[in-house]
């Protein structure tokens, strides 16, 4: 997993998954640190900012 930072500052950790042959085939999931239940997010917890893994920092 990795960590990365909403344009907001707000951290959530990105885990990649290789779905195949070439650089279309990766999957990006993203978890927010303090969830206890370790569930995925779609979007920032504090601002409500869709994520994409191409505009977090």
């Amino acid at each position: 997993m990795q960590k990365r930072f909403c344009s907001c500052g707000h951290p959530v950790l990105v885990s990649y998954t290789w779905l195949g042959r070439g650089a279309s085939r990766v999957h990006a999931a993203f978890y927010a640190l303090q969830r206890r239940e370790g569930g995925r997010i779609g979007v920032c917890p504090v601002c409500g900012k869709r994520l994409d893994i191409d505009q977090l920092k």
